[in-house]
């Protein structure tokens, strides 16, 4: 165990002389003051593990040093006996461990008394060391795993972007050739009987609403797992977006451009042109305003 320090603050040197004859038979180290500066910079430097304060000094009282104390961190929680011989009322002893004092004592000073009241003192100042190491332990610890959490969390992030890219690419292909598909068979079926291809036209009318849910319901459920609040953030900053509207945010979040929107929307691309003059008006942007950059601020 090592060795404690005690730090004697006292203009008297009868009294000193009387305490360090106690103390110095326990082998602990002794550091001694006799005004408010001295005794103020040593506690700030020394940190000593008990300081024994007497309660009239020069120029400033114990009691104000005391107070000065608590204000740094590196005394704030030093155990302080007050020591005096004319400050002995119960309203006095009340004001010493009012101003963070954890201890009286009266002088003269009983030797067994002493001996009892720092030991206990030192004990405490043992028990709040060993208290604040465990914290700073336990907080390193809640440190390290909150590291490894934002780790984990930022290589999953860059996953699902990752992936989130890679899906949009895909659909954006795959949507490119469904549309080339489908100009194919316009082409096909423009000189046919006109039965069959009303027939041709209405079964494509269905099948492009359906493939247009399917991309976009696998589209948004990559993207939630990227960016779970990005739809609250926009519904908070503008409450009147439509669903569609919504749609149209999610495509610019992730940089896509208005004909790569019109693909995989199965809109042309006159309507998304007109959505996004919209979505400025609803989030009151003006000319020198990007919508690009307006939206991925959110």
């Amino acid at each position: 165990m090592r060795e404690k320090t005690i730090l004697i603050v006292d203009d008297e040197p009868v009294f000193i002389e009387k305490i360090h004859d106690v103390l110095s038979q326990k082998n602990y180290r002794l550091l001694f003051a006799g005004n408010s500066q001295i005794a103020i910079k040593l506690a700030i430097d020394k940190h000593p593990d008990l300081i024994i304060m007497d309660w009239e000094l020069p120029e400033m009282s114990g009691i104000d040093i005391i107070r000065i104390l608590k204000d740094y961190s590196e005394t704030q929680f030093t155990p302080i006996i007050m020591c005096t011989g004319k400050m002995t009322t119960s309203h006095d002893l009340q004001q010493a461990l009012e101003s963070g004092a954890v201890d009286y004592i009266q002088k003269p000073i009983d030797e067994i008394e002493l001996l009892a009241r720092v030991n206990s003192s030192l004990l405490l100042s043992q028990l709040y060391a060993e208290n604040k190491e465990k914290q700073a332990r336990i907080l390193e610890q809640e440190k390290r795993i909150l590291e490894q959490q934002n780790e984990r969390l930022s290589s999953e992030l860059a996953q699902n972007k990752k992936e989130l890219e890679m899906m949009l690419s895909r659909m954006l292909h795959n949507s490119e050739s469904q549309n080339k598909l489908f100009d194919s068979i316009v082409e096909l079926i423009a000189n046919e009987d006109k039965v069959l291809r009303n027939q041709i036209t209405r079964l494509m009318a269905e099948y492009r609403p359906e493939m247009k849910n399917n991309f976009w319901e696998e589209f948004y459920v990559r993207f939630q797992n990227n960016d779970k609040e990005f739809e609250k953030r926009l519904r908070e900053r503008c409450p009147s977006l439509t669903q569609n509207d919504v749609k149209i945010c999610i495509f610019l979040r992730n940089n896509m451009s208005s004909k790569e929107i019109s693909l995989l929307t199965f809109s042309n691309y006159e309507n998304i042109r007109k959505a996004r003059i919209r979505l400025r008006k609803k989030f009151n942007l003006t000319h020198e305003e990007d919508l690009y950059s307006y939206i991925s601020s959110i």
